[in-house]
């Protein structure tokens, strides 16, 4: 096996740079009082938050479809790490509100990583890009072609 395989396998990546990923100050350090689905949280004071960056598999609540595969994995990973009660900081987008009225926003773990970031590399949904509030796309891209590149080297071993 090559060098460069072995890294693979050993989950060595390169790097990417800090100014790709950065750590934001929080605009705002809220209390979140429901979690709709993987990417859609219900603040406290009723404010409806869509996460930027990420589009998790619909849970189709509203009882005409059935839940999209992986929607109930990626609200149950957001409810384990961000339960109901618990604070969550917030760093608006350049576009504040979607057509739904729904507040956009980055969430910030209460440590100050991209809570995003860590969606990507799970695999719980895509990335989602719409411009304006695209800021953070290299280093969320170079996430998620890590993660396709693991499964394609996993795959490939066995």
């Amino acid at each position: 096996m090559t060098l460069w395989k072995w890294l693979l396998v050993l989950g060595w990546w390169p790097p990417v740079g800090a100014a790709e990923c950065p750590r934001l100050p929080a605009d705002e350090t809220v209390t979140v009082r429901q979690v709709i689905d993987g990417d859609t949280v219900i603040l406290q004071d009723g404010r409806v938050i869509r996460f930027i960056g990420v589009d998790t598999p619909e849970l189709n609540t509203h009882g005409k479809l059935p839940a999209e595969p992986g929607a109930e994995a990626a609200r149950r990973w957001l409810l384990n790490k961000i339960p109901v009660g618990s604070r969550l900081k917030l760093v608006f987008g350049v576009e504040r509100r979607d057509d739904y009225g729904r507040w956009l926003a980055h969430p910030l773990t209460m440590s100050g990583d991209l809570l995003v970031t860590r969606m990507l590399a799970l695999g719980l949904g895509p990335l989602l890009l719409i411009p304006p509030n695209d800021d953070y796309w290299q280093c969320w891209l170079a996430v998620e072609q890590r993660l396709a590149s693991n499964a394609w080297e996993y795959g490939r071993r066995r």
